[in-house]
């Protein structure tokens, strides 16, 4: 999807007209409406304040979704089901099973890791119970194999 359908769809999904979106932005509706229109595009601090507005990333708002994929090319189907299933006991062991946190990388944010052999997880998410954002990752020894950002929450 394209950045303007991605923009209207966001404005739409919230619930807001163009009028209520320009309002918040502190923009004319103009603006949006150019935007949604693929006219023009927003500036920076434009999708940094979409961004907050929709508690999403701005990947998500440029390209419709959160990225998430494997790091290299390298990988057999082989591999892939084995980091595929290597990142489910992650996510069991860690943050769907309550696993204890480790020492935080960043202010206010819960950081979570698990090893297996020569493959680490690593989880760091950001935020509450009404919005979060998090990324994970698995590393292969040193090398990233796989990276996904994420968010979510409940609607107030």
């Amino acid at each position: 999807m394209a950045l303007h359908e991605n923009l209207c769809t966001l404005r739409r999904k919230n619930g807001y007209s163009q009028e209520d979106l320009a309002f918040k932005l502190g923009i004319a509706r103009q603006t949006v409406g150019k935007w949604e229109n693929g006219q023009a595009v927003p500036e920076l601090s434009g999708l940094l304040k979409l961004s907050e507005i929709y508690g999403v990333t701005i990947d998500h708002i440029v390209k419709g979704q959160d990225g998430c994929g494997f790091t290299y090319e390298q990988q057999s189907e082989t591999d892939k089901d084995s980091i595929i299933l290597f990142l489910i006991r992650g996510k069991q062991k860690t943050y769907a099973g309550k696993g204890r946190e480790t020492e935080s990388a960043r202010p206010a944010s819960h950081d979570l890791k698990y090893q297996e052999g020569e493959y680490h997880y690593h989880c760091r998410v950001e935020g509450d119970f009404f919005w979060f954002q998090g990324y994970e990752e698995i590393f292969y020894g040193t090398r990233k194999i796989y990276e996904c950002l994420f968010h979510g929450g409940k609607v107030k």
